[in-house]
């Protein structure tokens, strides 16, 4: 029930994400409607609103079929997380042929009513007077090895002392650790990409041209810088805290601090734009060029321009020139990675429990549990005792493993047993629960009863006679 509720809220949020984008396209400010841009006398034009309000009826079909597949999601039990990521997928296709479709409208219908601003087709790119001044004054690149060397601090501990974290779901740390490293790389590239553009003209001083570049470039560098240290400053007190013992303490750190990092980088660039905008517009003998051709199919695809990032149009942030051979291999690249990714983590040990079972095998006093997913081993010198319980009267919170609602696998602690492995089908009716030693306990059962006492008539076997 409680993933059902996280994963609720979680697809929610990303749903919201998509409204609010989606709303950005057609109140973007300096005259942009669905990327494009429009004099301010024209914005009220019947076939401008006519266009908003077919754009804004497909958003609304899609988000509310969205909707409807969160419960789908919510509602499955065995392939959440697959079927999660689908959704996304889906989503993201969606929102990219509707907002594809309706940019063209808008280019289609601007170029036959003759809406344009400034020069056509063409782009400034270079301030030909101070453009070998462009990267003065800019934050230094040295203060991007701050996080880096906050990171490999943290990642040298949490590798020097892996068994101290494999108790505490080793799994749930090495995820969060790599959200936190892949956050960061991704802004530090990013802030290189970005100042290593050209300079744009927003007007004929040269001079009002290099200080708008320079305020844009240096905001950006230091919010990258920022928000890297922060979230790198975040991972380490994590993995400091469970060192110390303070495990939830720790995942709160490493998770809570990357989230409001995340989110004051979004909140940052939108700043970084709206201030951008605000000084475009006070520019004094403004310099207009109207790119809208560049942005007709959706993105930026400009072969004229050989910057690689450029300020979006909607929403917040960066996107690439698609025009180039480089952006276009990084996007496949990222995408086929984040695929396998979600296949391998997710699909496969959902597809490897598709018509297997949970069994024990003895040798030479050791027991190993044959398992899809997280096999283990216990000694029998080791048992204590053993008993058959109520699979429903199994409670406890996964540490390292995976849980749905129809099987528990791996490292799962609970508050009456303590730390344990678990191989628990969810709906049969019975499991092996065998308590170690150590403090520790097994719970193993199979798909059926008669299947489950197969499990206890082989551990009594391999046991000496004992009252159990």
């Amino acid at each position: 029930m409680m993933l059902d509720i996280i994963l609720g809220i979680t697809l929610s949020f990303v749903l919201l994400c998509f409204w609010g984008t989606g709303r950005s396209a057609v109140h973007a400010s300096d005259h942009m409607v669905l990327s494009m841009r429009l004099p301010s006398e024209c914005r009220e034009e019947p076939e401008v609103n006519m266009v908003i309000r077919q754009y804004k009826r497909a958003m609304n079909w899609m988000l509310a079929v969205g909707a409807a597949g969160i419960f789908l999601v919510c509602s499955a039990t065995d392939w959440e997380i697959v079927l999660m990521f689908a959704w996304i997928v889906a989503l993201l296709i969606s929102y990219g042929r509707i907002y594809q479709t309706y940019v063209g409208k808008m280019y289609r219908l601007k170029m036959e009513r003759g809406w344009t601003i400034g020069k056509t087709h063409f782009t400034i790119l270079v301030d030909t007077v101070l453009s070998g001044d462009k990267d003065q004054q800019l934050p230094a690149w040295q203060w991007g090895l701050l996080p880096v060397i906050l990171e490999a601090v943290a990642l040298g501990i949490y590798l020097v002392n892996p068994g101290v974290f494999v108790e505490e779901g080793l799994g749930r740390w090495g995820i969060s650790i790599l959200e936190v490293l892949v956050f960061t790389a991704l802004l530090l590239i990013m802030r290189q990409l970005f100042i290593k553009k050209r300079n744009k003209v927003y007007s004929e001083s040269s001079e009002e041209n290099l200080k708008l570049n320079r305020f844009e470039k240096r905001g950006f560098s230091i919010l990258a810088y920022g928000v890297s240290a922060a979230a790198s400053l975040g991972l380490l007190g994590g993995i400091l805290a469970g060192l110390a013992g303070f495990w939830n303490l720790g995942l709160i750190l490493t998770n809570g601090v990357g989230g409001l990092s995340l989110a004051a980088a979004i909140l940052g660039f939108y700043l970084l734009q709206r201030n951008m905008n605000r000084l475009v517009s006070e520019v004094p003998r403004q310099t207009l060029v109207d790119e809208d051709y560049y942005w007709r199919k959706g993105y930026y695809c400009n072969p004229n321009d050989p910057a690689y990032l450029v300020t979006k149009r909607t929403g917040v942030g960066m996107e690439m020139n698609m025009a180039h051979k480089g952006p276009a291999i990084i996007v496949t690249a990222f995408t086929a990675a984040v695929l396998i990714f979600v296949f391998w983590l997710a699909a496969v040990p959902v597809i490897r429990l598709q018509g297997t079972d949970f069994t024990m095998e003895e040798k030479n006093g050791v027991v190993e549990i044959l398992s899809p997913s997280y096999p283990s081993s216990f000694s029998l010198d080791q048992v204590e005792k053993w008993k058959m319980v109520e699979t429903g009267s199994l409670k406890g919170r996964r540490t390292n493993g995976l849980g749905t609602g129809s099987y528990s696998i791996g490292h799962f602690s609970s508050d009456q047993m303590g730390k344990g492995m678990w191989y628990i089908h969810r709906k049969s009716p019975e499991t092996l629960l065998i308590y170690l030693k150590d403090g520790t306990h097994i719970a193993i059962n199979q798909k059926t009863e008669e299947g489950t006492e197969t499990l206890l008539r082989q551990l009594e076997e391999w046991l000496p006679q004992r009252d159990s």
